[in-house]
């Protein structure tokens, strides 16, 4: 029951926003963040593939 109660706080609030004059300015502010967190993830993924060949050079002796 408490969560019910929650859930309804939560969803005026999110409500109000998202319908709001402002609600262009607000999806496009999340498409941003989204954007910027999956680029921020492909970079971490390719320097971890750049770190491991790197160690795996080191390991095996290899220019």
């Amino acid at each position: 029951m408490d969560n019910k109660n929650l859930f309804r706080g939560f969803w005026t609030l999110f409500k109000g926003y998202w319908s709001s004059e402002e609600k262009w300015k607000a999806r496009g502010l999340l498409a941003i963040v989204l954007a910027l967190n999956l680029i921020c993830v492909f970079l971490l993924v390719k320097l971890n593939d750049w770190y491991n060949e790197f160690y795996n050079a080191l390991q095996e002796y290899q220019q």
